[in-house]
């Protein structure tokens, strides 16, 4: 049996709240912003990391069902590095796990026992680190629009920031930036999908510089996974 069709206004109401929460966070009023204020927080955000290949945070993530329902927050850890390459782990003992080496995301889900590989082109989470740390990403298109708050890092109030990724992205519909007017200066990621679902991360105790064990940007799908491409 196919699930039920939800009504479009039962879908646009939560995700419309998720990404009105990253505005709020940051005081986001109704004008139009001129173009310039983007690249602004953009340049500030990076200025941040300038000279630093690493850093390490924990994380809160949320998600937002359709409807409104929320799951309870989970903790993580997020490990970034230029080039496009990150590893996010959320909860304990058997997390999800979220990997780009910079050319391919690999995301895995315990519980379904599914791994899902995508291109870095378009991804939200590839576009939103890559904000801070630097880049080929998203997030340095004309696409990057202010939605409001402080209209430049000097004036000491946070501010939002939206990036709209190309239709041709499967999934995502709309990315929106809390950002911080101190550095490290990102403090919160939301991404809604097509289909009315919207996560929120919120990062913490940010750490640069870190040297990381290992090989923390690779990921290989356990045995047994099944393989998606979208």
């Amino acid at each position: 049996m196919s699930p039920p069709r939800l009504p479009r206004r039962a879908i646009a109401v939560p995700v419309a709240a998720a990404i009105a929460a990253v505005a709020a966070l940051a005081g986001a009023g109704p004008d139009a912003p001129p173009p310039d204020r983007a690249a602004a927080w953009i340049a500030f955000a990076r200025s941040c990391f300038a000279g630093v290949d690493t850093a390490e945070a924990s994380v809160v993530h949320e998600v937002i069902h359709p409807l409104g329902a929320a799951t309870e927050p989970r903790s993580g850890t997020l490990r970034a590095g230029r080039g496009g390459r990150f590893r996010l782990e959320i909860g304990v003992p058997d997390p999800i796990v979220v990997v780009s080496d910079g050319r391919a995301i690999r995301a895995w889900e315990p519980v379904s026992r599914i791994a899902v590989e995508e291109p870095v082109e378009g991804s939200a989470l590839a576009a939103a680190f890559a904000l801070a740390l630097g880049g080929k990403d998203a997030a340095a298109a004309p696409a990057v629009r202010w939605l409001g708050g402080g209209a430049r890092p000097e004036d000491g109030h946070p501010s939002a920031l939206a990036i709209d990724l190309p239709r041709s992205s499967p999934s995502v519909a709309r990315i929106a930036l809390a950002l911080a007017p101190k550095c490290p200066s990102l403090v919160r990621i939301a991404i809604a999908d097509r289909a009315g679902t919207a996560i929120r991360i919120t990062l913490g105790d940010v750490r640069l510089g870190v040297r990381f064990p290992g090989r923390p940007f690779a990921f290989t799908p356990p045995r047994g996974a099944r393989i998606v491409r979208p």
